[in-house]
């Protein structure tokens, strides 16, 4: 290869790189887009159920706070009497005074383990599912013994863990927790100001507003954790007793959630509770928002809203939402098929120019060799025409034997050149596309009728012989005559360039086929193709100079010639090695029924 080719193919190469990294780095800026588009969907997804869900959570929460926050203080105890006002059921109970059991002795609320109360002075731990020993046969009548000692067994592990300051002191801090994680509602304006982020205002206002909804829902203020003064007065022993009902707050006693309250009868303060069974309401408030979060934990806080999200406005609980149940982020079908629409153009467009380049410099290569060919070709015929026409001209050739072998020499050369100019007149037609075929019905008699005795002159110039072997000759094919000759002519003639040492000097032409094919086959003697030289038996201007020199005169453009000929017409010529030796071309039409 010279150099000027080696620089073109680099500097092919070179751009056909850099368009490819072009494309690769296109190729993975649109997946990585796509992905952070799905990325994104999926985060607005998630933040969407998760509002959904802390929604739903403090809805199923609100019932229960309000159902217990409506419950009066009285039933604490496990026993009330019936005769006595409103705020002096704290009282203790005479002997002989009609009673009534408390609704949490008959029938325990969902979720709770234990009703209990703390008394004012003596801090001692009561529960109304726990009845004094003077109504313990009464109780054991309306729910049973089991069940009043399952909740002695609580009352006892609540004693172990809890006392009554130190309840206290659990709600004073909630309390204060409270009033500063409700804070007036914020102007939208200021919620970024507020949060130093849209997501975080965004979470603030969602917050605000199930507080609020979960203080409508339980009918109080929580924000403030006022007292509801029942207006109810009662007297003892001649003193006007005030009651107040404070709200229920929840605090943690270690890993267990506890709702307590303030009740002041009079002077006197008991503190109220209800100790919630949180395991079980943990499993509850999980399946209520599955569909939601199937990955969705609850876990204790003592956070405000401003240094953690997705806090439950009704419990001191923070949802812990997990991954939705999504695989890998994949390429969307729609990018997957742009990419592939632009790859595709891009290979095809690169093997186009690859084709193109590489059939430009081939061409190229193939224009010098023929020149050169051509050259070699033309200048031992017009070096004999010269020097045999001047010595004629001369009067130097006086013998007239040898005046006849010049000019007999002349006019094969003449013959050959005149070959060689059709030949390349021809595929010159066929390349333009403006040859034009003629095919007609004819029979291979009809054929070899206007083509042997050609064949046979062409031959004896070689000092060889044709054996035709008609066998089927009168089979009918769709041929163009003079295609054929031209096609036949090249064969023998490329034998009797390369089989004329040959022991054997007979070149075979034969007519065979079968019922759907006719075949005519012409082999010689010769030494063959060998396989070097077979890759390129049908390619036009194979033969260089040098090669055109060492072998047979011609340029290497007959057999190219014969084969766009015979597909032209319709036809195949296919190479074998004879088994008996020599080349074997064959040329083969669809039978004619």
């Amino acid at each position: 290869m010279t150099r000027r080719p080696a620089i073109v193919y680099a500097l092919f190469v070179a751009c056909l790189l850099f368009a490819g990294l072009g494309a690769t780095w296109l190729s993975w800026t649109t997946v990585e887009r796509d992905h952070a588009e799905a990325l994104a969907r999926r985060e607005a997804l998630l933040e969407e159920n998760v509002r959904l869900a802390l929604w739903r959570l403090d809805s199923e929460i609100a019932t229960l706070i309000a159902t217990e926050n409506a419950r009066p203080y009285f039933d604490y105890a496990a026993f009330r009497s019936l005769e006595r006002s409103y705020a002096s059921m704290v009282d203790d109970l005479g002997a002989h005074e009609p009673v009534q059991a408390s609704p949490l002795l008959v029938a325990r609320p969902r979720y709770v383990k234990l009703h209990f109360q703390f008394a004012p002075r003596s801090g001692e731990l009561t529960s109304p599912q726990v009845p004094p020993e003077i109504f313990t046969s009464r109780a054991r009548g309306l729910v049973g013994a089991g069940v009043i000692a399952e909740a002695e067994q609580h009352r006892t592990a609540l004693a172990e863990m809890l006392t009554r300051d130190a309840l206290l002191a659990k709600l004073d801090a909630a309390r204060d927790r409270t009033v500063e994680q409700v804070p007036p509602e914020p102007p939208p304006s200021s919620v970024p100001k507020v949060f130093g982020s849209l997501s975080r205002g965004k979470s603030e206002g969602e917050y605000w507003q199930r507080t609020r909804s979960v203080q409508q829902a339980s009918t109080y203020n929580v924000a403030n954790n006022a007292a509801i003064v029942n207006p109810v007065v009662g007297t003892r022993g001649g003193l006007e007793r005030r009651l107040a009902e404070h709200a229920l707050l929840p605090v943690w006693i270690g890993r267990e959630l506890v709702l307590a309250r303030r009740v002041q009868v009079g002077e006197q303060t008991y503190l109220q509770g209800i100790w919630l069974d949180w395991p079980a309401m943990n499993a509850a408030l999980r399946d209520a928002v599955d569909d939601l979060l199937p990955s969705a934990e609850l876990e204790p806080t003592r956070e405000s809203p401003s240094e953690a999200e997705n806090l439950l406005a009704s419990l001191p609980v923070r949802l812990e939402p997990g991954p939705l149940p999504y695989g890998p982020i994949e390429t969307s079908l729609s990018t997957m098929l742009s990419l592939a629409a632009v790859w595709m153009g891009f290979l095809l467009a690169g093997a186009a120019m690859i084709a193109l380049v590489v059939g430009a410099m081939s061409l190229s290569e193939r224009r010098a060799v023929f020149v050169s060919a051509v050259t070699h070709e033309l200048r031992t015929p017009l070096t004999t025409f010269r020097m045999y026409t001047e010595m004629l001209s001369d009067g130097k050739v006086r013998d007239e034997k040898k005046q006849k072998r010049y000019l007999d020499t002349l006019r094969r050369e003449a013959i050959r050149l005149a070959h060689l100019v059709e030949n390349v007149l021809a595929y010159a037609r066929i390349e333009r596309g403006s040859a034009t075929s003629r095919v007609e019905t004819i029979s291979t008699g009809e054929l070899f009728d206007r083509t042997l005795e050609r064949l046979e002159e062409r031959a004896a110039q070689a000092k060889m012989s044709i054996a035709f072997e008609p066998g089927a000759q009168h089979r009918s094919v769709r041929a163009d005559p003079s295609a054929v000759e031209q096609i036949l002519f090249n064969l023998v003639d490329n034998a009797c360039k390369y089989a004329s040492a040959a022991e054997d000097e007979r070149i075979h032409v034969q007519v065979g086929g079968d019922a759907r094919r006719v075949a005519i086959e012409v082999w010689d003697h010769g030494p063959g193709v060998h396989g070097e030289e077979r890759r390129s038996l049908f390619s036009p201007f194979s033969k260089s100079a040098q090669r055109a020199a060492m072998s047979a005169p011609g340029v290497g453009l007959g057999l190219a010639l014969s084969r766009r000929l015979a597909k032209d017409m319709g036809a195949r010529l296919v190479y074998r090695d004879h088994p008996q030796g020599g080349a074997s071309f064959t040329l083969v039409f669809d039978a004619v029924a």
